[in-house]
């Protein structure tokens, strides 16, 4: 079967979808130029970088939760930057659906972070406030958002498939006798085999691993493969709050409930709202 199957494509893969209003490619070369200068300077943990819209996200605290998704709620602090002199023109408490956040590169920077993320998304003025700025943002001019991303509130139809999910698998670990971790994002691991690697992948990371597939209430395996040298955030939700737990070499199994794998919509291997059992072995990290 093909690896298509197991990638979920949001939100790295919609850059496409994004309009750059009036941005011309000199002045996003401008733009980046001074970005990646203050980034050489900058001290994050991680920076992960879109070249097309301009968008970088430099990484002080992942969170290991699911990113956000269309729909859902998030409680978040954004506090905005002038790049030219790091001053401060505006300070929002956000408590509303990802959705309502105003600006579209805010708004893809945020649905890129895990849950509980603290990171700086540096926006170039074609996906900011553009040539015509605002009363606090001059035209053109780029900008940065510190961003604490503190929880993300599933959509009340979310929430019951989940707490249905949660029972389905709990009930799945109790009567096989398994022992293994459940996380706060519903994700259930166990590592069976331990690798000699010192160090784990992150969400941005590319990695290879070997992998099947299975639904956890039939048992039948729907897809079995090699992922080879792959981001991490281009899969599953289930996927992005796993793999970044292991280690290079590790051999580990992951219970995923249906919201954090292909929800309510399913795919052409998968039904609807279908619980996964993910083996899988990491094979490298890049």
């Amino acid at each position: 079967m093909r690896l298509k199957r197991i990638i979920y494509l949001i939100p790295f893969l919609l850059v496409s979808c994004l309009d750059p209003g009036d941005g011309s490619d000199s002045q996003l070369t401008t733009e980046l130029k001074a970005i990646d200068a203050y980034l050489q300077t900058a001290t994050f943990i991680k920076v992960t970088e879109d070249n097309n819209t301009g968008i970088r996200i430099g990484v002080t605290a992942f969170g290991n939760g699911a990113p956000p998704h269309t729909g859902q709620v998030i409680t978040a602090t954004f506090v905005g930057h002038l790049l030219s002199d790091w001053s401060v023109f505006e300070t929002i408490h956000f408590n509303d659906k990802i959705d309502n956040i105003s600006g579209v590169g805010l708004k893809y920077g945020v649905a890129s972070l895990p849950e509980g993320s603290t990171a700086t998304i540096f926006i170039a003025s074609n996906y900011g406030f553009g040539p015509n700025g605002t009363s606090t943002v001059p035209p053109n001019a780029t900008i940065a958002y510190e961003v604490v991303l503190d929880k993300v509130t599933k959509t009340s139809a979310e929430l019951t498939q989940f707490q249905a999910d949660t029972l389905a698998i709990h009930k799945y670990i109790t009567d096989s006798a398994i022992v293994a971790t459940q996380l706060p994002s519903g994700v259930w691991y166990k590592i069976s085999a331990q690798g000699t690697g010192s160090t784990s992948p992150n969400v941005y990371d590319y990695v290879s691993f070997h992998y099947k597939g299975s639904a956890l209430k039939t048992g039948i395996v729907f897809q079995e493969g090699e992922v080879t040298n792959q981001r991490i955030f281009n899969f599953i939700d289930g996927f992005k709050i796993g793999l970044p737990l292991l280690k290079l070499g590790d051999v580990a199994t992951f219970y995923i409930p249906s919201g954090l794998g292909y929800g309510p919509a399913g795919n052409t291997a998968i039904n609807a709202n279908t619980n996964l059992i993910f083996e899988v072995k990491l094979t490298s990290i890049n």
